[in-house]
């Protein structure tokens, strides 16, 4: 899958979108064109012209459509954004402005303005599809969690690496050291609060022993919805949960950076997602100092700039 140019995500949205003004007007003119070819002596087929069907109310029954196209389109798991707030706004005002010139008998002083809804609803339908262009095909399963059963904060960055894996202790320790430090670089980049599942360990607990699966997958999805970035850290080829977070942080569109000694040991989609996404970025260490270095030259361009705190 290879990622859409700006311009061809600009004329495959405007071709969609003159696609549903075509859609949603046809009746329209479908309905003249037989009146007109096997009519004409019966009714009156003389081209009333576009300002009857706004005066008549037409047109706003039409933007409807188009409003509701926002609202599918920029659905995503029951949570709101500028698009479907958008068009609900629009959808409430059209119908105050359609029900009183149905009260005036199409008298009303509104004229040439209800134009303005009408265009507005096509624009909005418009950048509703060219948003959704950048978004992955997510299935409804994978949309986001909640609980409430416990109150999550924000994170900066999500840091996903093998743990439960990872079935050597020597290994498993180099590991979580690793990790550490590349969170205390983190740290004093300004990145302050770093999500690290080795410290969600239940206290009390032993270095080899984890909570429930169950609880663990709460907690961690809970986290990458709630965290702005995400680093997958992968230092050797390991069948590891950690690449299931990854799949789970793919589908929000955040900035995604996988750490690896050599791109060859990544499973083998994995190797191709920054095909699929400016946001989705491999970095190849040889050494932590190295690593050390291109953080800190480059991690606005991984992370972007974060809000001081």
């Amino acid at each position: 899958m290879v990622k859409e140019s700006n311009f061809q995500r600009f004329y495959k949205s405007l071709l969609e979108t003159l696609i549903q003004v075509i859609g949603n007007t046809a009746g329209i003119w479908l309905t003249y064109i037989i009146s007109v070819v096997f009519f004409s002596g019966i009714v009156n087929t003389d081209w009333q012209g576009l300002e009857y069907f706004l005066k008549e109310g037409s047109l706003l029954i039409i933007s409807f459509s188009f409003l509701t196209n926002v609202l599918v389109s920029s659905y995503n798991g029951y949570y709101l954004n500028r698009y479907n707030v958008l068009a609900i706004i629009l959808f409430i005002c059209i119908a105050i402005i359609y029900a009183k010139h149905l009260g005036l008998n199409g008298n009303s002083n509104f004229g040439t303005l209800m134009w303005i809804p009408f265009i507005a609803s096509i624009v909005l339908n418009y950048f509703a599809l060219y948003s959704q262009r950048f978004a992955f095909n997510v299935p409804l399963w994978m949309n986001r969690i909640s609980s409430s059963n416990a109150t999550y904060k924000q994170y900066d960055i999500f840091i996903a690496f093998a743990i439960a894996a990872n079935k050597n202790s020597t290994q498993r320790s180099t590991t979580k050291a690793d990790v550490q430090k590349l969170e205390n670089i983190l740290i004093d980049l300004g990145y302050l609060n770093i999500f690290n599942a080795e410290n969600h360990i239940i206290p009390g607990q032993k270095d080899d022993e984890f909570p429930p699966p169950a609880d663990a997958a709460e907690i961690d999805f809970q986290a990458i919805n709630n965290s702005k970035n995400f680093i997958l850290y992968y230092p050797e080829s390991t069948p590891t949960s950690a690449i299931l977070e990854l799949g789970y942080a793919l589908k929000d569109g955040d900035n995604i950076l996988i750490i690896t000694p050599k791109i060859e040991i990544l499973p083998f989609l994995v190797r191709g997602l920054p095909n699929i996404s400016d946001k989705i970025k491999i970095l190849e260490y040889t050494s932590f100092d190295y690593l050390e270095n291109l953080l800190r030259k480059n991690h606005k361009s991984y992370f972007g700039t974060i809000n001081k705190r």
